[in-house]
């Protein structure tokens, strides 16, 4: 506008957007429609459930108490971690 001839470099920009207050979305969120089936939203808690029970599992794990284990003998063989045997049942 500058270029233009509309309006000088040192004039304010008027901002023409008025502020979107919680009215204005509660008045929109009252006409809006569910777009998620409630069957998804069942698969997704099922999901979130699953997935706290693995961080339960996961915080529960200590490198002490797994090198006790491989150290204790439940190893199959000198230097072995099982980690071999559990491959070979994977893909057998």
């Amino acid at each position: 506008k500058v270029e233009a001839g509309q309006m000088k470099e040192d004039d304010p920009i008027v901002n023409p957007t008025t502020q979107i207050t919680l009215a204005h979305f509660e008045e929109a969120m009252s006409k809006a429609r569910r777009s998620v089936p409630e069957s998804a939203i069942r698969k997704y808690e099922a999901y979130v459930n699953s997935m706290k029970q693995d961080t339960a599992q996961a915080t529960a794990f200590s490198f002490d108490e797994a090198l006790k284990k491989v150290e204790g003998g439940d190893a199959q063989s000198e230097g072995s971690t099982g980690a071999d045997a559990e491959d070979d049942e994977m893909y057998a």
